[in-house]
């Protein structure tokens, strides 16, 4: 497994320079061995697969690209689940090549699915801070500081925002924050 992961790192290191021809040579050697010596459904198999379907996209290759996809998000979501972030991943490689094919209504489900899972992990992140803090609070023996405190809130108003779906005012969210109303707003302008 390690030689295969330096084969792959070769493959991310021509594809990040451009070198897309190259690459593709690394990743496929990369996912053959992978596939080989780990299986099909083992995160780094998962990878690799993900990385040829890049690299696929970005050759023009589009329908190998969204077969690859497919294969790499019916995986995930077998073995980890149709609400994993990973799944979200395959969606919105899948979304990415259909958009480079100028399918934008399919692109958008895909992206759309994707988002929605996204925003379930982020719940999910809110509410484990705001129970892990809790727990303190209650069998922490009072040990518990101010700054846990404003997380408790800052988390309660972080879950009512999601809940409510209103913009985020926080500087580093309001580009996720401009992305997600796009989102909203693109099967309206598709029509």
């Amino acid at each position: 497994p390690d030689t295969l992961i330096s084969i792959n790192h070769m493959g991310v290191l021509l594809d990040v320079q451009g070198k897309l021809d190259e690459a593709e040579p690394y990743y496929r050697e990369a996912l053959e061995g992978r596939r080989r010596v780990l299986g099909d459904d083992h995160p780094s198999t998962l990878t690799s697969i993900n990385n040829m379907g890049n690299l696929l996209n970005a050759l023009g290759k589009y329908e190998d690209a969204a077969s690859v996809h497919r294969r790499a998000l019916d995986l995930r979501e077998r073995h980890l689940g149709s609400h994993h972030p990973e799944v979200a991943l395959s969606l919105t490689n899948l979304g990415n090549v259909l958009l480079s094919q100028g399918r934008l209504h399919e692109a958008l489900q895909f992206h759309q699915r994707a988002l929605s899972i996204h925003d379930m992990a982020v719940q999910r992140a809110v509410l484990a801070q705001h129970n892990i803090v809790n727990g303190w609070r209650r069998h922490g023996g009072g040990r518990i500081d101010n700054i846990s405190i404003w997380k408790i809130r800052r988390s309660l108003s972080g879950q009512k925002r999601l809940r409510n779906n209103k913009p985020k005012t926080c500087k580093r969210n309001r580009k996720a924050s401009d992305l997600i109303e796009i989102f909203h707003l693109l099967p309206f302008l598709l029509e």
